[in-house]
């Protein structure tokens, strides 16, 4: 049984300040989210990031990035450029959806195979989060491929397929966020940093070749939100780094027996995939 869902926006708010041991006082957003009715405790549900990023994910859209980075780099410092960190919180792994043109209908389609085996599909906008506390969900990304994403596995048997082990749930470290040309593979940083991209952007007349240029002074002059916004939260992961990390176990605490312990066989992820789509799978492809 195949199941469309609807889901609601929902707002949270506040600000967390958190000093480090640095030269600068770091100010990341308290990324708390609420389902659309609390009482029913939902597993599977979509949210917005509260009250600093909304500002932010809304501005208009101005050209002051090289365009090359843009397209094509892959690392930290394209957060909150080319894609947005999703919220990291035990319990829940969460996939975003990241316009770099601010453009409010650009959007992707995600789809879950449930622990009952019942399907949802979801469409994500840019600035939304799908949320996920439920434990053996498959997720599928990138459902359609469209003018702004080539997904080079859009047929209906080959895909980025995450399975969202008790692990992941657990650890709340993990998480993905699509864009206009990538799809970012992400995992919580242990210390959160300045991003000086952009610094750069915000202070756009200071030379960083320049002897003077003291990102942590400048980083130290902007407002709450600015300083938010050049936050540094997560680490680019390579494909194969992200699906080693994902389909992890529970750890026993022997590190030597936990490395190679894995929640789910391929044989069972091939199972889950046939159940997903619909159709007899031949094999699947790891990374």
């Amino acid at each position: 049984m195949k199941l469309r869902t609807k889901t609601k926006k929902i707002l949270s708010g506040g600000l967390a300040l958190g000093i480090l041991c640095s030269g600068a006082t770091l100010i990341t957003p308290e990324n708390k989210v609420y389902a659309a009715d609390a009482s029913t405790k939902a597993l599977i549900f979509k949210s917005t990031f509260g009250k600093i990023y909304d500002k932010f994910l809304k501005e208009p859209f101005v050209q002051w990035a090289d365009s090359y980075d843009v397209q094509n780099g892959y690392h930290q410092y394209q957060e909150n450029v080319t894609y947005k960190a999703p919220d990291f919180e035990p319990g829940q792994f969460t996939i975003n959806v990241f316009s770099y043109f601010k453009n409010q209908d650009f959007s992707k389609r995600v789809k879950l195979l449930k622990p009952d085996g019942t399907t949802e599909i979801h469409t994500l906008h840019h600035g939304e989060q799908l949320i996920i506390k439920q434990p053996g969900t498959l997720v599928r990304l990138n459902v359609d491929p469209s003018n702004y994403h080539t997904d080079k596995f859009a047929d209906a048997t080959k895909g980025h397929y995450i399975y969202v082990s008790q692990n992941m749930i657990n650890q709340g470290n993990l998480g993905i966020s699509i864009g206009n040309w990538k799809t970012y593979f992400l995992e919580k940083a242990n210390t959160p940093k300045i991003n000086s991209t952009l610094i750069e952007k915000f202070y756009p007349n200071e030379n960083p070749g320049n002897f003077s240029y003291d990102k942590e002074a400048l980083y130290n002059r902007l407002d709450p939100e600015r300083k938010a916004i050049a936050t540094i939260t997560s680490n680019t992961l390579t494909n194969q780094d992200f699906f080693d990390k994902s389909k992890k176990a529970v750890p026993l605490g022997y590190p030597e027996l936990d490395k190679n312990r894995y929640e789910i066989s391929d044989e069972q992820l091939r199972e889950k995939i046939e159940a997903l789509e619909g159709v007899p799978v031949e094999g699947i492809h790891r990374y």
